[in-house]
Parts: structure tokens; C-alpha cells; sequence
């Protein structure tokens, strides 16, 4: 989301950057939230409808944010002029993506969407090229040429035996649109930067204007409204409103004004790696050589882009 001027995303230059305790301990708390969140994800899915549970998600997560924002005194109302490109973002970042996610966990471990959504810095790097003219660094562009090898390392054993009918392809097919609206939403975001508009109310009415989306489209397709009242249920809906959405969002914002964009977007490649670790408990999940292989390719990636780190259109921009 773009940042108003409560929230800068100044970063510092390189020779005079140090990370006190409280931003690692607030970097700590991000990659815990994220990598904490695919699992939960996972069970959402069976008898509410996953655009249903979007609906609960985030019509939640909006009135804490907004109980939030009046507990402190901030703003509430955006200019109505604003509300057109708010309501695209809820769309793009606070539903669509996430309904495409949701459906792709009927078919692999959860922490294998986890490195598909990793390639969201790809996707906003080639975004910022076609949609707003940014002229990368050639160090960017071969940092994303590798996380596009790590993720083929990844699902490796699932890509060399896949036909049309497999539930990995249709995962990575879900799993990459899902991320590209996710990127489309930082690229129309972007375009708020200098409008003044206090990120905690953006990023509310978007998630209300996102569970609006997904009513309509829970609506269109027929789905019933029903709440799973299972404690599986209602523990992941409550873990991904409140850590998730409400939480992690909290902590983004801060370090992106403490430390910046790029350095905050490092935790892209941190929280997969657990995420993994969780699926591999929980969900039984099997780690292969390639697998190795990926999240190696994924740290010299990064590697690349910390040369970069002040740079405007780096690649590790990401949003929460």
C-alpha cells in the first residue's frame, strides 16, 4: 500500500543502517505471522465455501481495523475520489488473490503456496516495467530469472509427471494468478503514494470493499452463508483475521517507515523456508533435493537485490 506522511518509506542509507532490537524483534514477529498463516489457510477449506470465508475474514479484520483507528483517534473517511481505486485494491489484495489461494489448497500442502506467492517480487518487478515505465537494475532481472529456476526446483517432482487433469498443475496455475492480482494490487496501489492518505484507513476500507467483492460473488455462485462453528474452523478464521490480515499488516507498515520497503520485502524469502517446516509436521510434507536446491537459488536472489537495497523499483518490494 502506498504510505502517507505518517509513514514514510525513507530507507537509510547503507553505510549508516543498523537494525536496533525492536526491529528485529518486529522482523521476527513478520515472518512468524506469515509463515504461521499458510497452515491456517488450509483449514478453511471443506464445508464454508472459501469465498465465504473471505467474507468472514475480512468483514472482520475491516471493523477491527476501524475499532482500531477510532481507539487512537485516526481518521476514518477517505475523499469519495479515492474510494474507485481503493475498491480495485480491495479486489485485487482482499479477495480475488486470496480466493484463488484458497482454492489451490485442495490440492497441495500448504507450504508449497508459500513459494509461489514468494514470486511476488518477479511479478512486481515485470509489472513496474509494463505498467508504470521503471527501468530495473540488471541485477534485479537476474535475480528474478532465479526465482523463477527455484520455483520450477520446487515442484520439480510434480512438473516432470503433470497433465492437464493433475491437482499440482491446477495448485500452481491457481497459485500464480493468485499472485499476480496480489502484485496488480501493490502496482494500483502504488498510484496512492502522494494523495495523503493515512495507510491504516486505506488498508480498512479495502478490506471492506474486498468481503463486499467476495458477497457478490459467494452470492452469483450460490453459496450459502454458513459458519463451520468446528473449533479447526473458528481457531484458523480467528489466527488468519487477527495475526494474518490485522496483525502482520501492522507490523509491514511499521518496518517499511523503520527500515524501508526492500529491506521489510527481505522476509519474502525467510518465512517459505518455515512455512515448509510447518507443512512438513503437519501436513506430512516430503522435501527432495531440488527443494534444497530452490531455497539456495531463492537466497542468492535475494542476495542480488540486497546490492540494490535503496533502489525504488527493487524487486523486494511486496505488500502484506
Amino acid at each position: 500500500m502506498a504510505l502517507s506522511k505518517d509513514n514514510p518509506a525513507a530507507t537509510p542509507a547503507p553505510s549508516q543502517f543498523r537494525m536496533s532490537s525492536s526491529d528485529i524483534a518486529l522482523y521476527a514477529v513478520l515472518v512468524f505471522a506469515w509463515s504461521a498463516s499458510w497452515y491456517p489457510l488450509k483449514l478453511q477449506i471443506g464445508v464454508v465455501d472459501p469465498e465465504v470465508s473471505l467474507v468472514w475474514r475480512f468483514i472482520i479484520a475491516g471493523l477491527v481495523m476501524f475499532a482500531l483507528l477510532a481507539a487512537t483517534g485516526r481518521p476514518l473517511l477517505v475523499a469519495p475520489r479515492h474510494h474507485p481505486r481503493l475498491a480495485l485494491i480491495g479486489i485485487l489484495m482482499f479477495s480475488s488473490n486470496f480466493f484463488l489461494f484458497y482454492n489451490a489448497a485442495f490440492y497441495v500442502p500448504s507450504g508449497l503456496l508459500t513459494v509461489i506467492f514468494s514470486t511476488t517480487s518477479i511479478m512486481n518487478l515485470a509489472l513496474g516495467m509494463l505498467l508504470l515505465g521503471l527501468r530495473p537494475d540488471l541485477r534485479v532481472g537476474f535475480g528474478a530469472l532465479l526465482g523463477v529456476i527455484g520455483i520450477a526446483c520446487v515442484f520439480s517432482p510434480e512438473l516432470s509427471q503433470l497433465s492437464f487433469g493433475d491437482g499440482a498443475l491446477i495448485a500452481l496455475l491457481l497459485g500464480l494468478s493468485g499472485t499476480l492480482s496480489f502484485a496488480l494490487g501493490n502496482t494500483v496501489s502504488s498510484t496512492l503514494k502522494g494523495h495523503d492518505i493515512p495507510i491504516f484507513t486505506s488498508v480498512a476500507w479495502c478490506m471492506i470493499y474486498g468481503a463486499l467483492f467476495m458477497a457478490l460473488i459467494a452470492t452469483v455462485k450460490g453459496s450459502p452463508f454458513i459458519v463451520d462453528w468446528r473449533l479447526p474452523y473458528i481457531g484458523s478464521l480467528i489466527w488468519l483475521t487477527l495475526t494474518s490480515s490485522v496483525l502482520a499488516l501492522a507490523v509491514y507498515t511499521t518496518l517499511i517507515s523503520r527500515i524501508g520497503a526492500a529491506r521489510t520485502g527481505y522476509a519474502t524469502v525467510i518465512f517459505p523456508v518455515f512455512a515448509l517446516l510447518i507443512s512438513t509436521v503437519l501436513e506430512g510434507y516430503q522435501w527432495h533435493m531440488w527443494s534444497m536446491v530452490a531455497f539456495e537459488d531463492r537466497g542468492d536472489q535475494k542476495g542480488k537485490d540486497r546490492k540494490d537495497d535503496c533502489g525504488v523499483s527493487s524487486a523486494s518490494r511486496t505488500n502484506a
